[in-house]
């Protein structure tokens, strides 16, 4: 499932994804340094800094390495951690010379298992976003989504 704005509100983007496996390792895969460099970013992307924090008032620092070479900075705060239910973040990215985010993003995922196949529903919302990120909000949905297929075969494999 996706959806994305009209033009009457702000950006927002919904996916979900069911993925057959438990639960606790789904939500282990979002709080697990580890596990989440393994998965973060569009496909060709790497995370050499990962690092997470996953409580409230936890942070999260992601240096995001494209298949050009280039790094992408991110940090971010937890707002809200459910174990197993919720997390509740916010990412600060694309910074310009004096550290300031030219893109602030509120993500909310939620979990849910059934038979043991874990559903995942992401709602990310553009809070702030500098005409010079224009392309990264425009490909969000496709970034997205394939950071949850990676997270899909990452949790899949035998």
């Amino acid at each position: 499932m996706s959806r994305e704005k009209n033009n009457d509100e702000p950006y927002i983007l919904e996916l979900s994804r069911s993925i057959s496996a438990p639960l606790a390792n789904v939500y282990k895969a979002w709080t697990d340094p580890k596990k989440l460099a393994k998965w973060w970013g569009a496909k060709g992307y790497t995370n050499p800094v990962c690092e997470i924090t996953a409580k409230p008032e936890g942070t999260i620092t992601i240096e995001a390495e494209g298949p050009e070479g280039i790094v992408y900075p991110m940090r971010g705060i937890f707002h809200e951690v459910v174990k197993n239910e919720k997390l509740v973040f916010s990412i600060y990215s694309h910074d310009d010379d004096r550290k300031r985010a030219a893109l602030v993003t509120h993500h909310i995922v939620t979990f849910a298992e059934q038979d043991e196949v874990t559903t995942i529903v992401l709602t990310v919302r553009v809070v702030r976003a500098a005409p010079e990120v224009a392309q990264a909000v425009a490909s969000m949905s496709h970034s997205w989504g394939e950071s949850l297929d990676r997270l899909t075969i990452l949790i899949t494999k035998k």
